[in-house]
């Protein structure tokens, strides 16, 4: 007779397991020091090519329930650095072991056990803080995921545009070099201070400026000082704007998209400024030149992404002067937002007795500076 058929195979228990072991995690709510790196970790496993949302990716993420890196900076933002070693000494009056001190399982483990006494004690801190603890609860603890989102989705680079950037400066660069040398009659390394001020002071004989350890400074409020000078300096200022511009951005931004999300991702810091501003490292977005018609092309290479995809940018309406407004009750001020008006063009137009549309752009800037200047 034939044999008889195979037993069915056993259920994937492992598979099961897991399943519920996850579904399990992402119903608790996590408490930990510096939570944000972890939840981007877990959105980056999500399709890699997919420049969507976390809403929109499907991707369950644990609850935020209390990150004590964020707890401590609302505590008290003055301070520079909010590690856990730090806090530690700060609220518990203990020294934890240094990473490396301890194996992984027990760093892990004085770690975790610090965490714990040092949220006990933040919540303390903040029991008499109902404004404090509010600002915790509702902004910055449900702000968490987002930047997390944020960070894992990354932004798109045009790398067309950065290409075609790099060819036209290159060629910028050369011809510039050039006509110094042409302008000085020699060649020498523009980038070099010390040969810069042997030509500048002594073969030219420029008047010196402020004088250094090293010999007279090349800076460029030097260089600005002596623009009518010669007609090489504003050559010059010319080339270390696109030089500069050429390596902090369209040489350096193409190095640093990520080759398997083929876009670039930067660290959101919550916990860093002391205005309560986010900041922007690794790279920092936050510094993309917009003022000048060149930094506005680097710009135009960061792009949405896709076709059914837009970029958004939103602002509030000059929220500092706002408040300075109704605080003050300055007449001047509270007209100016009443009439929606510009409020930059407005005080150059007050300062420089001129009319409003008759303000250039660089006078707005200006008034701008001094603005803000006063608010901070």
């Amino acid at each position: 007779p034939p044999p008889p058929p195979p037993p069915p195979p056993p259920p994937d228990i492992s598979t099961t397991a897991k399943s519920s072991a996850a579904s399990d995690v992402y119903k608790r709510q996590l408490v930990a020091h510096e939570i944000k790196p972890l939840l981007a970790w877990e959105l980056s496993r999500r399709d890699p090519g997919a420049a969507t949302s976390l809403s929109a990716s499907g991707v369950a993420l644990p609850a935020v329930a209390f990150d004590t890196q964020v707890a401590a900076y609302i505590l008290n933002a003055a301070l520079r650095s909010q590690t856990l070693a730090d806090i530690c000494v700060e609220r518990l009056d203990i020294t934890i072991p240094e990473p490396g001190e301890l194996g992984p399982a027990g760093q892990a483990a004085v770690q975790s056990v610090a965490v714990a006494a040092a949220t006990e004690a933040l919540r303390t801190a903040l029991e008499d803080e109902t404004e404090l603890r509010r600002i915790l609860d509702e902004l910055e603890l449900p702000l968490v995921p987002v930047l997390a989102d944020l960070e894992a989705t990354g932004v798109a680079l045009d790398r067309g545009t950065l290409d075609a950037l790099a060819e036209t400066f290159g060629e910028t660069i050369t011809r510039l070099q050039e006509d110094v040398w042409a302008s000085v009659g020699h060649e020498f390394n523009l980038g070099s201070p010390k040969q810069l001020e042997q030509v500048l002071f002594y073969e030219l004989d420029l008047p010196k400026g402020k004088r250094t350890k090293t010999g007279y400074s090349t800076s460029a409020q030097v260089l600005e000082e002596l623009r009518e000078a010669h007609p090489m300096v504003p050559m010059l200022l010319d080339w270390r704007v696109y030089t500069k511009l050429q390596s902090t951005y369209v040489d350096a931004l193409p190095s640093l998209i990520d080759p398997v999300t083929g876009r670039l991702h930067t660290t959101f810091q919550q916990a860093v400024a002391a205005t309560g501003r986010l900041s922007s490292a690794d790279p920092n977005l936050q510094n993309i030149p917009i003022r000048t018609p060149l930094g506005r092309k680097i710009r135009s290479a960061f792009v949405a992404g896709g076709d059914d995809l837009v970029l958004l940018a939103a602002d509030y309406s000059q929220i500092e002067l706002r408040v300075i407004a109704h605080v003050s009750g300055d007449e001047h001020l509270k007209d100016a937002f009443a009439r929606h008006a510009d409020i930059h063009r407005e005080t150059a137009a007050r300062v420089l007795h001129k009319e409003p549309e008759d303000i250039t752009a660089d006078e707005r800037s200006m008034a701008k500076m001094v603005n803000f200047g006063l608010a901070y």
